[in-house]
């Protein structure tokens, strides 16, 4: 993905103890004690971006070159990493954990909080998927909603960085279709292809 730092904006987070961080942490707290999405959805989507989406794919019949998909993937996990030492941010786990045992549950994770990794990478997946599926594209919108929202409901993320997730990743998806060559969908032949194609000859 060539010349990102040119298409995304300057973004930033709240500072410690500001009104905006005091309403980001609330939330936090807020979600944490009461998730709004499935353990098994929670679990899914901490593991795995991509399976969250091959799993739909699969129940809608949707074949994808998955493969090329992760290369690229790689490319978007270097820029958030990159962004992400950039800020430094501690995770919310930095903040709340003192306040009560609940908030020791928290998964502990090695890298920054903001922005949100995930979250980047489910909007860049439900974009690039959307431009090869066009009529797909308000589900695959919603599993990136879903995502997002799994990170604060996990706790492992503000709401900050979850919406500064989505802005990278649909800025990143949009470059990408705009300038990509591949087909990432997994176009197979079958049998009245040939025979079509042999008529046409």
């Amino acid at each position: 993905i060539k010349d990102y730092k040119l298409f995304i904006p300057e973004v930033s987070y709240p500072e410690a103890n500001s009104k905006d961080f005091l309403k980001d942490i609330d939330s936090v707290r807020f979600y944490f004690k009461n998730p709004c999405l499935t353990d098994n959805f929670l679990n899914l989507s901490d593991k795995s971006v991509e399976d969250c989406f091959k799993e739909f794919c699969i129940d809608a019949g949707v074949e994808l070159d998955w493969k090329h998909i992760n290369q690229v993937l790689k490319d978007v996990d270097t820029i958030i990493l990159k962004m992400k030492y950039q800020h430094k941010r501690p995770r919310p786990r930095f903040y709340l954990e003192s306040e009560s045992e609940i908030f020791q549950n928290i998964k502990k994770n090695k890298s920054y909080s903001f922005p949100s990794g995930h979250t980047t990478m489910a909007y860049f997946v439900a974009g690039i998927l959307s431009d090869a599926y066009p009529n797909l594209k308000p589900d695959f919108v919603t599993m990136a909603e879903l995502i997002g929202q799994s990170r604060i409901d996990n706790g492992v993320h503000f709401p900050s960085d979850v919406s500064a997730g989505k802005l990278i990743g649909q800025t990143l998806s949009n470059l990408y279709t705009n300038n990509q060559k591949e087909d990432i969908r997994n176009l197979k032949l079958e049998k009245k292809d040939s025979k079509n194609f042999g008529k046409f000859l």
